[in-house]
């Protein structure tokens, strides 16, 4: 018998992209958690909290950490998957 594939929750297909964004620069960047703490402007045991709920990450500390969020309509976007763009 075979399960039927479910489609993953919207809140966890967001916390993957933010977290997709996150380790991209990262790893661009040679940055480990605690120097993005730094650029983001929280204290490492924050940046820490919040990755387990990246939702919670404010824009502006997202823009700190050099991960470009596009506003549209009010609401924030992060760059197509496809085309991601954290330059």
């Amino acid at each position: 018998m075979t399960v039927p594939k479910t489609k993953p929750l919207e809140i966890t297909v967001k916390r993957r992209k933010i977290m997709a964004c996150i380790n991209s620069r990262k790893t661009l960047d040679g940055y480990g958690d605690e120097e993005m703490a730094k650029r983001a402007g929280i204290s490492p045991w924050t940046f820490s909290q919040r990755k387990k709920r990246p939702e919670e990450f404010s824009i502006q500390e997202l823009w700190n950490m050099g991960i470009k969020v596009y506003l549209s309509d009010g609401e924030p976007k992060l760059p197509r998957e496809d085309v991601l763009d954290i330059s």
